[in-house]
């Protein structure tokens, strides 16, 4: 098994016009909901394909583990098939972690992208494969998903920030949009196959060029490029402050607790953890995280970063949380909320359960369940600072070989 702590590259990034393969690791899906997904997904100019196999049905998942097993093997042997989303999540992407062929996923990097359940396959594949991965929306739920959801994701999938609406032909500017053709030009543009410009050229065709890019068989760098940053919600709270850098990874709590004890338990040393859960009491939350420290996990994390806790009984009102962040630190006297308040009592829990670990904790962040899910990149190297609640992934500079033509 590789170790967890290995440098992991991004997989090239999508274009328009790539085709992203659809697995269904989990459970039974509405056909109704996968299918407005896929026009989302369409909308944004990539090409979905769907195996037949997707449709299996075997008690309340999309089909036996040999099944889904076979189709996500496939789809990355396919080098028609550029990216790869999820169907939905619910249960049963653990089932498939001792029958995948992580030699083959590991010589065919792709995107992959999914969140929930599908948690299981992110920290499986953050510890056998050499490439980035993308926690983010499922096609079901991308069917009533908001405009800042889809935008993340294009953002992640194609690296190129903001550039949902300028390569549909609009450029946000002061809040509202403007048409452009081909180009977006500010400050002198270079145009190669039609780019969006901003001091410099980002080139979305064959590769994304933005600063001085060297194309080496199908292989993109990028030499002076924007980085993808995300903030968190305005209520956000800041349970302690801190500014660290990290590798990104975790998901749903229960997911990840679940795969404790077995050859793909997660291992978060040297990482920036985000957490979040839907459905879950807070005693069920205080349970695993007190198993996940018994278990060590927590040892070597060096920030915290919630997201939503979807009916989990997190309230979110914003007088509460401007008393809370007028405070410096989780030890302080003025965390005065009431002592009967669900979002309390969650907050509570994670003071407690990192206490001893002295590293910054920030919560609302808007990945996960909630109204909003944006994407994050797991496995790469982040920048947390609860001064401005964000999270930032800097510029790559490098990525991995792959033909596109191939």
């Amino acid at each position: 098994m590789m170790n967890s702590l290995f440098r992991s590259a991004p997989p090239h990034p999508l274009v328009k016009g790539d085709t992203i393969g659809v697995c269904a690791p989990s459970s039974i899906f509405d056909k109704t909901l996968l299918m407005k997904g896929v026009k989302k997904m369409e909308d944004l100019g990539f090409n979905i394909y769907i195996p037949e196999a997707v449709y299996s049905r075997k008690r309340y998942m999309a089909g036996d583990d040999a099944v889904r097993t076979r189709v996500i093997n496939e789809l990355f042997a396919d080098p028609s098939v550029k990216g790869i989303v999820c169907a939905r999540g619910g249960f049963g992407a653990i089932r498939l972690l001792e029958y995948l062929d992580f030699d083959l996923i590991s010589s065919n990097p792709k995107v992959f992208v999914g969140f929930s359940d599908i948690t299981a396959l992110l920290c499986a594949f953050s510890l056998k494969v050499p490439f980035h991965l993308f926690h983010g929306p499922v096609l079901t739920s991308m069917a009533v998903a908001c405009d800042k959801t889809m935008n993340s994701l294009y953002e992640h999938l194609t690296w190129s920030p903001e550039s949902v609406c300028s390569d549909i032909g609009v450029s946000q500017q002061n809040g509202e949009c403007q048409e452009i053709g081909g180009c977006q030009e500010i400050g002198g543009c270079q145009e190669i196959g039609g780019c969006q410009e901003i001091g410099g050229c980002q080139e979305i065709g064959e590769c994304q060029e933005i600063g001085e890019s060297q194309m080496i068989g199908g292989c993109q760098k990028i030499g002076d490029c924007p980085e993808i940053s995300v903030s968190c919600d305005p209520l956000s709270v800041v349970l302690r402050h801190g500014k660290v850098t990290g590798r990104l990874t975790g998901g749903n709590l229960a997911t990840l607790c679940h795969l404790i004890g077995t050859p793909f338990q997660p291992d978060f040393r040297e990482s920036i953890l985000f957490l979040e859960d839907i459905g879950e009491q807070p005693y069920k939350i205080d349970r695993m995280l007190s198993h996940m420290k018994l278990a060590s996990l927590f040892d070597g994390v060096r920030g915290v970063i919630l997201g939503s806790f979807e009916k989990c009984g997190i309230s979110g009102k914003k007088k509460e949380a401007d008393r809370f962040n007028s405070c410096v630190n989780v030890s302080s006297s003025c965390y005065e909320r009431p002592e009967d308040s669900d979002e309390y009592l969650i907050h509570e829990i994670f003071m407690e359960i990192f206490d001893s670990h002295d590293v910054p904790v920030m919560t609302g962040f808007p990945s996960g369940h909630g109204d909003v899910n944006c994407t994050m990149r797991f496995s790469a190297e982040v920048i947390m600072d609860t001064t401005t609640r964000s999270l930032r992934w800097p510029a790559d500079t490098s990525y991995i070989k792959i033909n596109r033509h191939g």
